[in-house]
């Protein structure tokens, strides 16, 4: 049985960003913001700490009022995703049951890897997927959450960051590079990668890279499918890797799981 790997989005989860855009959304707005604007906003908190970083000093106050606006919205996005989660309103697609079915269904897991910050997919597998659809060595190391988690405010990954950020202490850092070093030396033994509802947006440029380095090393690659509306899309952006010329891509949207070859 061919090893797979499984890499799992924002859009493998129903009303993923609401959350979000209803905890960062400005008092003045009527209404939620949109995810691109929800977007622009943390990113623009990120590039904020940045600039105060560089110099940064203890007593300065503009810097110690980013880090707490930081600590702030990493506080409230966590509130209000496991609230969302716990009401049923964030919740696995409903077309996610057919997905496991027909293209994860039999596999031999090496790994489950998720962006995401809430905790729905991996609650959906424990409950619909237990063994022997799944491993308990699977289950257990599905909460590889490669941008943190709900659960723990300070480990979330905002868009655009990476991992050797100036305003993060080195204790964080040393875990981010774990995790990352982690996902890298697990896939590079998948023979298949299946990934569902992740963009490779240039938001995560540091996904893409370290993404980069496991289709340097991995040298059994033979396949890679792509569920998402634009899997044609992510799968150009995957493919410019050089070392991707001989693997297979296929791909399908999630209502329609009719694989396509692409290359």
């Amino acid at each position: 049985m061919k090893r797979k790997a499984f890499i799992f989005g924002s859009g493998a989860v129903e009303n993923s960003w609401m959350p979000v855009q209803q905890s960062i959304t400005p008092h003045h707005f009527l209404k939620p913001i949109g995810e691109s604007a929800a977007n622009l906003a943390l990113a623009s908190l990120v590039f904020h700490l940045r600039l105060n970083a560089r110099e940064k000093k203890p007593e300065d106050e503009q810097y110690k009022n980013s880090l707490e606006i930081l600590t702030n919205t990493k506080k409230a996005i966590c509130e209000h995703i496991q609230y969302f989660q716990n009401q049923g309103i964030l919740k696995v697609r409903q077309e996610f049951d057919n997905i496991v079915k027909k293209i994860i269904l039999p596999y031999n897991a090496l790994l489950f890897v998720t962006t995401n910050w809430d905790t729905a997919i991996e609650d959906y597998f424990k409950k619909n997927y237990m063994p022997p659809h799944i491993s308990s060595e699977a289950i257990s190391r599905f909460r590889l959450h490669l941008h943190g988690y709900s659960d723990s405010p300070d480990s979330l990954y905002l868009p655009t960051e990476i991992i050797e950020e100036d305003y993060r202490d080195e204790l964080m850092r040393t875990n981010f590079a774990k995790s990352h070093i982690s996902m890298v030396n697990d896939l590079k033994k998948a023979e298949i990668m299946i990934f569902y509802g992740i963009s490779i947006s240039a938001l995560d440029i540091e996904l893409y890279q370290f993404l980069s380095i496991v289709f340097t090393e991995n040298k059994i690659l033979e396949e890679i499918i792509i569920v998402d509306p634009n899997f044609k899309e992510i799968a150009e952006k995957l493919f410019m890797n050089e070392n991707l010329r001989n693997t297979t891509f296929k791909g399908c949207c999630p209502t329609n799981l009719s694989l396509e070859k692409l290359f």
